[in-house]
């Protein structure tokens, strides 16, 4: 009978323990797994390894976009300067931005710079074809309509008279070919005094009848 009692209780303490086990099963699916990297939510890694959180598009794009001013100006050459200049100018194309060419043109020296470069005013009250002195710009050509289009280089500022003396205009240079150029600029595509920023083409042709007079810069 004694052994028989034994019997009887290791059989009871078995179907403790299976309870038992059973038991912390159920609750452990229940509750889920206790690594809290397993249940957190992905972070946004940004190009300067940032982990904060972008919630709108617009912070997006500030912060996938490096400021202009990080840039060392000066340790680059002129093509990178050049297509620096084009690149920021094109990010506003078709937008409305300032009504007069210049201003605009000059903005996007600066802001490619980062503050560096700057072009100058135009002679005669901004109504020359020509900048009042050649700080950070050196000049490539004046007056000279059948030069070869490879000295209308893309990113290259030209300042003329468009139409006619006394109607100047400021154009960068977008592209440049045998048959023609474009050029990218403000108030232009659409008719002046609507501040649009745009490319446009002109042949060498009707360069020639309605540009009088120019002067081509690099800006450095």
């Amino acid at each position: 009978m004694k052994r028989l009692s034994t019997n009887r209780k290791a059989m009871l303490l078995l179907v403790v323990v299976a309870l038992a086990l059973g038991a912390y099963s159920c609750a452990k699916k229940l509750i889920g797994p206790s690594d809290p990297q397993t249940t957190s939510t992905p972070v946004l890694t940004l190009p300067d390894n940032s982990s904060t959180l972008i919630d709108s598009a617009e912070e997006r794009k500030d912060q996938m976009q490096p400021a202009a001013a990080a840039i060392n100006w000066n340790s680059l050459n002129a093509m990178s300067k050049r297509q620096l200049i084009l690149e920021t100018g094109y990010a506003e194309n078709g937008t409305r931005q300032a009504p007069n060419c210049k201003i605009w043109a000059q903005a996007m020296v600066t802001r490619a710079s980062g503050g560096a470069a700057s072009l100058p005013t135009t002679v005669n009250n901004g109504y020359g074809y020509y900048f009042t002195s050649l700080s950070h710009v050196t000049q490539v050509l004046q007056n000279q309509p059948n030069a070869s289009y490879t000295y209308f280089l893309p990113g290259r500022v030209l300042q003329m008279w468009y139409g006619g003396p006394n109607k100047p205009h400021t154009a960068f240079i977008y592209s440049s070919s045998p048959s023609g150029m474009q050029w990218l600029d403000c108030n232009f595509v659409g008719g002046a005094g609507n501040g649009i920023v745009g490319i446009h083409s002109i042949s060498w042709a009707e360069f020639r009848q309605k540009v009088p007079n120019f002067t081509l810069y690099e800006v450095y």
